[in-house]
Formats: structure tokens, C-alpha cells, sequence
């Protein structure tokens, strides 16, 4: 996922997410060189009653603003890398959108759709601005302190570290449940958005039509199964962070215990023990936050496999060597076609319905000469959209063919055909700015 995602970044994009997580680090490390220099001129004036308190605030202001300047830019890159990808994303879903056929969108809801552009692709952002850059970051940071932390006292180190696998283990053991969880969520989450666009959108017809208790109904099941998954994901979560705060705890206590039994003892020297007390919290730091890791982790792996859904659909087949058409007079050859033999989404195969009540053409054949006015006129159902359909291919027939300048449309690039085609649509569409850039 993570490797696929690195694909959707531009150069600019991956410079972006090296550049926020070298800030992070050196962001840290300023920090914790500046606790050490505060606890250095504590133990200094314990020990020796003096301190270069000039030099001390001198050392400690230029490492405060050093860190302030890398912080506003480990935040800012992180952002630029996060719009870069979420950009991207963006970009090949609506390329991806104009080359899929007709069937899919009477298939996938609008609310669904909307949900993937919107919510999926904006979590996508989490992807590289906590896991990459923030997670990668906090990780390096630990490595470093924890082998300085070892370099002080391997025992007081391995107490430390002593109850980190088994809480580990018990957040990684609600993986596969909370993934499941998180899925049927955002499943109903898509669920009921989609009914909420057909429902306002079908208000007029309400209005005009009192039948309308079913679907408010299945408004009404959608949110109520909406809460039901909402609130089982919060129990599968509650029950494994739970387990994994009582070990993360416990290794901390652990310890705190033994190095305060090695200082009475005189096995260890206070200012060692000082140093792993504060330091530690550095060192747990990408544990502590392992929780929120791990569940923005749930919810970024639900919503790419949302995403790759719709950009791994098959495309409407272009032909390898496409055919240019110079005579732009229409034929239809012995045409069938049945809505019930829709391509299926996932393998692009005609899969039947077996509904005999279905709308079907049966051998339908015309001539429309170029420069002429042809009119289809008929009663509603009668097929005239699906003509007009099957010569956009928004559908692909599935008997006979349809052909333009006596080339079969399936054998023109699909872009060059709807280039030579000008459409007026009954419903009137507004768009914000000029007819240039639309």
C-alpha cells in the first residue's frame, strides 16, 4: 500500500515528506539536547554549586528558536507532501472516471462515489503526514535515544523495554477485528450518504407523490446500522488499547521501580536514573502514540482499498491500433443489447441477469447519411436513450455493430469519438467560470 501510495507522489512530493521528516528528527533531538543541558547545570550546581547560567541561556535560546524554525517547516512540508498526494489521487480518480463505461456509474451511487473523491482521498493524506513523516520520524528518534539510554545502564535500558512486546502484541492481536470493524463503518457510512443524495434529490417527487414510507424507512435503517457498526468499532477498540495501556504502563513502572532500588543501593547514580526518568518519555513516545498510529492505519487501508477500488475498474477497451474516421455518416448493423448483460465490474465479463422482463434491442439496423437531421421519436421506454447511448458507448453492444464512416466505434479511440459527438443534455448543468475553461 504504502509503495503504491509513493507512486501517486510527484518528485516534488517525495522531496516534500524527506524534507518534513528530516525537520521532525532534528525538531526532537534539539529538544532533548535541550533537557540535557538543563539537567547537566541541575546536577552541575548540586554537585560543584556553580553553573555559566549565561552560556546556559545563550545554549538554550539558539536551540529553542533552531527548533522552532525546523517545527514550522517539518509542518508545513508534511502538509505540502499530504496535498501533493491527495492532489494526485484526486486527479487520476476523475481521469479514471471518464474512461469507465456507463454501467458502472448506474451500478456505484453517487454518494458513494462522492464519499471515495472526498472523505477516502482526504484520509489518504494521513498516510504521509503521520506515517511517513511523523511515525517515521518518532521511530528514529527512539532508536537513537534508546541506544543512548542503553549506553548509560543496560539493565535500567532493558527494564525499560521489558513489558513493550506483550503490549505490542495485544494491539497488533485487534488488527484483523478492528479492520473489520472499520470496513462495515465505512461501508454503512457510504451506505447511508448515498440514500441522503437520492432522498434530497427526490424531495420534489415526494412532494408530489405520498408514497414515500419505504423509503424513508430504509433512510431511517441506514442510520440506524450506520450506529450499530459505529458503536461496535468503539467496543473492538476500547477492548485492545485497553490491554495495550495496562502493559505500556506496567513497563514503565517496572522501570521506575528497579532503577529507584538501584539508586537506594547505590547501583546506579541519580543523575543516571534522572536521565532515563525524562528521557524515557522520548524514547516511549512512537509506543505511546502506537494507538492512534494503528487506528489512523485502520482507517487509511479501509479508505485506499476504496480508492484502488474505482481506479483498478476496467477502462471502456480502446483498441491498440485505433482507427480515424474521415466520413461521419451513422449505422447501426443488426444491434442486440440488454441492460442485463451489464459488464461486470471486476472482470468486464457479461454477466445475465435473467430477468426476461428487461429492456433489450433485437437486430435493430438504421442509416443516418452525414449532414442530415434524424429525429428518434417514440414512447418512453422505447429505447431511444439507449441508442443514443450505445453510439456514445456508454454502453458496448452486445450483438451487431455500430459504426461511424463505416468504422466500427469500437475500433476508434474512445476520446477521438466523443470529440466528433456534441451533446445537449435535458437537465441544464451551471458551472463556475468561463467557456474557455470549460
Amino acid at each position: 500500500m504504502f509503495k503504491k501510495m509513493l507512486s501517486f507522489t510527484t518528485p516534488a512530493g517525495k522531496a516534500f515528506i524527506a524534507a518534513a521528516t528530516f525537520s521532525f528528527i532534528v525538531g526532537e533531538l534539539l529538544w532533548a539536547c535541550l533537557v540535557y543541558l538543563a539537567v547537566d547545570a541541575l546536577f552541575s550546581i548540586i554537585l560543584r554549586g556553580v553553573v555559566d547560567l549565561r552560556r546556559l541561556i545563550a545554549a538554550g535560546v539558539i536551540l529553542l528558536l533552531v527548533k522552532a524554525v525546523f517545527t514550522i517547516l517539518a509542518d508545513l512540508t508534511k502538509h505540502y507532501a499530504g496535498f501533493n498526494v491527495v492532489e494526485n489521487v484526486r486527479v487520476r480518480l476523475i481521469r479514471k472516471l471518464k474512461k469507465l463505461s456507463l454501467g458502472f456509474f448506474t451500478r456505484e451511487r453517487l454518494g458513494e462515489l462522492n464519499t471515495v473523491i472526498h472523505k477516502d482521498v482526504d484520509n489518504l493524506e494521513g498516510m504521509v503526514g503521520h506515517f511517513l513523516c511523523v511515525m517515521g520520524s518518532d521511530i528514529i528518534v527512539a532508536v537513537i535515544v534508546g541506544v543512548w539510554l542503553f549506553s548509560k545502564n543496560v539493565i535500567l535500558g532493558l527494564c525499560m523495554v521489558s513489558l513493550l512486546p506483550p503490549a505490542v502484541i495485544a494491539l497488533m492481536m485487534g488488527l484483523r477485528k478492528s479492520g473489520a470493524a472499520q470496513k462495515n463503518t465505512n461501508d454503512d457510512l457510504a451506505d447511508m450518504a448515498s440514500l441522503f443524495v437520492e432522498y434530497t434529490k427526490g424531495i420534489p417527487l415526494m412532494k408530489a407523490f405520498s408514497e414515500n414510507a419505504a423509503f424513508t424507512q430504509k433512510l431511517k435503517g441506514s442510520i440506524e446500522n450506520f450506529g450499530r457498526s459505529s458503536a461496535n468499532q468503539a467496543k473492538v477498540i476500547a477492548g485492545y488499547t485497553g490491554r495495550f495501556g495496562f502493559f505500556f504502563e506496567l513497563s514503565t513502572a517496572v522501570m521506575l521501580i528497579t532503577g529507584a532500588l538501584f539508586v537506594q543501593r547505590g547501583m546506579v547514580n541519580t543523575e543516571v536514573f534522572l536521565y532515563f526518568i525524562i528521557f524515557s518519555s522520548v524514547f516511549y513516545k512512537p509506543f505511546s502514540k502506537l494507538e492512534l498510529y494503528f487506528l489512523e492505519f485502520i482507517k487509511i487501508k479501509d479508505s485506499y482499498r476504496r480508492v484502488m477500488d474505482i481506479l483498478e475498474t476496467p477502462n471502456v477497451p480502446n483498441p491498440q491500433d485505433a482507427r480515424t474516421v474521415n466520413e461521419f455518416d451513422i449505422s447501426f448493423e443488426n444491434v442486440g443489447f440488454a441492460y442485463g448483460f451489464a459488464n461486470d465490474k471486476d472482470t468486464g465479463k457479461a454477466a445475465e441477469s435473467g430477468d426476461d422482463d428487461e429492456f433489450s434491442l433485437h437486430n435493430v439496423s438504421f442509416h443516418v447519411p452525414r449532414g442530415s437531421l434524424t429525429a428518434l421519436v417514440g414512447p418512453s421506454g422505447s429505447g431511444k436513450t439507449t441508442v443514443t447511448n450505445l453510439l456514445l458507448r456508454f454502453w458496448d453492444v452486445q450483438a451487431g455493430s455500430v459504426k461511424v464512416g463505416n468504422v466500427d466505434i469500437r475500433n476508434m479511440d474512445y476520446d477521438d469519438l466523443l470529440d466528433h459527438i456534441s451533446i445537449v443534455m435535458q437537465n441544464v448543468y451551471l458551472s463556475s467560470g468561463s467557456i474557455w475553461i470549460i
